[in-house]
């Protein structure tokens, strides 16, 4: 908001002086007076600040803005400050009748527009102004670090939520999300993975921290993995993976091969890999304006996920065959997985629907014996082409 008034009276300066006026040691000046006028504009009507000695003379230049001139410099930005607090209620799941009361923190939430736009969404008798703004944060850390020493002799605590969600890589840089952003803590939430190698002994994945599904624009942050898996076929070896997140932001993860009962645990401190703010919502704004290009390469990563567990099982399965078809099934087979390794989530999903129709008809009259599932890549690309055109 300074900064809006910066620029409206540098507008007014040129106007009157021409752009040689506006020096470094001027600016500062004026961004000084800036924010002494919108203090005063909070709690009067109209007001006046002289600029002294503009062009190097006796000669002051005023800066006078009544406050429905500052509300309307102001307007966009409060707005976009309401629609995020709206959308980060809408996250948590929580009508705003529900929310008992709104603290104001900040010596801008003193502007009466802002209290009058959010009185309107939460009510007013919900917005606390008993507390100072500008002290506000301080006394929430003084408080949570009371609470935590143990020296709060109140049975209180306060809510902290992951900040952006949690995951793991998955195939074709897929990002699988195991906690949600806005979860609150602690939490312990779960995700089954299976193998899609035949007698695959080990798995491997990146904990990524973002909100796209694209695992190239979130932060990676360590790689974990579940190695000594049991010995079988393409899809049957299941894995829980596990992230347990405390209020320290230190997250816990454990894999159980649910075939044997093996458990596994690792720690991660979160804090050691700590985003800005400004990288925070960096994140969740780019997400959602690249939602469509992700929900993309999630369908894909599912379509290729399932056809490389089908030609696995065929493999598993190729002495059932007749023994004049194996070597051209496990040719087939070989080619169409060249074909699908190469492709990536901008691939017509046509094409592949269509490559992988021919692959179907060249193999299915020889693999009913394997004990497989043929229909269900077809199922999974023809489910994509409906949802995306």
């Amino acid at each position: 908001m300074d900064q809006l008034l910066v620029e409206h009276f540098m507008e007014l300066l040129k106007k009157k002086y021409g752009n040689r006026i506006l020096t470094s040691k001027l600016m500062r000046r004026l961004k000084e007076k800036c924010i002494v006028l919108k203090e005063k504009l909070s709690i009067q009507d109209c007001y006046d600040i002289p600029l002294e000695c503009v062009d190097g003379s006796d000669e002051d230049f005023t800066l006078d803005m009544s406050r429905t001139q500052y509300e309307e410099i102001i307007a966009d930005l409060v707005e976009k400050s309401i629609v995020k607090v709206k959308r980060c209620i809408e996250d948590l799941n929580i009508p705003p009748e529900d929310i008992t009361n709104v603290l104001l923190i900040g010596g801008v939430t003193r502007t009466p527009i802002i209290q009058q736009k959010l009185s309107r969404y939460f009510g007013w008798s919900k917005l606390k102004t008993d507390v100072n703004p500008d002290e506000a944060v301080a006394l929430g850390a003084a408080y949570q670090a009371a609470l935590l020493t143990g020296q709060c002799k109140k049975n209180e605590k306060i809510t902290e939520v992951a900040p952006l969600s949690l995951g793991v890589t998955a195939p074709k840089g897929l990002v699988t999300e195991i906690i949600e952003k806005g979860t609150k803590l602690p939490t312990i939430q779960h995700k089954m993975f299976s193998t899609l190698q035949n007698n695959q002994s080990i798995i491997t994945w990146g904990i990524s921290e973002g909100e796209r599904k694209n695992e190239a624009y979130n932060k990676i942050i360590e790689t974990f993995s579940c190695d000594n898996l049991p010995e079988g076929i393409a899809g049957n070896v299941k894995v829980k993976v596990s992230f347990i997140l405390d209020y320290d932001g230190i997250l816990e993860i454990e894999t159980e091969v649910l075939n044997t009962g093996k458990k596994k645990k690792v720690n991660v401190e979160l804090r050691d890999y700590q985003l800005y703010q400004n990288e925070i919502q960096r994140s969740i704004e780019d997400a959602e304006e690249n939602k469509q290009d992700d929900d993309l390469l999630e369908s894909f990563a599912n379509i290729y996920c399932s056809i490389i567990i089908l030609i696995n099982r065929i493999r598993y399965n190729l002495e059932y065959i007749n023994s004049s078809y194996q070597e051209f099934v496990k040719n087939k087979c070989s080619e169409f997985e060249t074909y699908i390794e190469n492709k990536n989530y901008k691939t017509p999903l046509e094409e592949i629907l269509n490559n992988y129709i021919a692959f179907q008809t060249s193999v299915e009259n020889f693999v009913d014996v394997c004990n497989v599932n043929i229909q269900e890549p077809l199922r999974i690309i023809t489910e994509a082409i409906i949802k995306f055109s």
